[in-house]
């Protein structure tokens, strides 16, 4: 298991989009809809440049490279990053949609927040599969100068 390294700091981002659900979480709880809908479109933003940089810089080298594990098949990682874009992008309208007039608003957002602990157990599964599969075959196939290059901006 990839637990520290040079790919560290893309691992310590996916605790940051943890941090930044439950605090989106919070403000539903507190009944600020502004923070709320803020936090959430930020994590949307946070995760598409994350994934963005992810499909951009890594997986081509990977790619190109070859030599990954059986749970590290580059496709796996973008099948799971189009499904976590999309699970964000429904929990982004969702959030617009609470309307704090509705007499079922305190019953929305709890049942949002359930839907959001699914969403939370695919972002744990997807870090999960980057830390035993993406970061060490990346390590593998790379150079130390290389692996600091590819935590730069494309």
């Amino acid at each position: 298991m990839y637990m520290s390294g040079p790919f560290q700091a893309l691992l310590d981002a996916h605790e940051g989009f943890d941090e930044s659900l439950l605090q989106h979480q919070e403000a539903m709880v507190r009944g600020d809809l502004k923070s709320a809908r803020d936090l959430i479109a930020e994590l949307q933003a946070e995760l598409h440049a994350h994934i963005r940089h992810e499909e951009e810089r890594l997986l081509p080298l990977l790619e190109e490279r070859g030599g990954w594990g059986r749970i590290g098949e580059p496709r796996y990682y973008r099948e799971e990053h189009a499904k976590i874009q999309a699970t964000v992008a429904a929990l982004v309208e969702a959030t617009n949609g609470l309307d704090t007039s509705d007499p079922s608003l305190h019953r929305d957002i709890a049942l949002l927040i359930g839907r959001e602990q699914s969403f939370r157990s695919l972002l744990e599964h997807h870090d999960e599969r980057e830390r035993k599969g993406l970061f060490p075959d990346l390590a593998r196939v790379t150079t130390p100068e290389e692996q600091a290059g590819l935590l730069g901006k494309p």
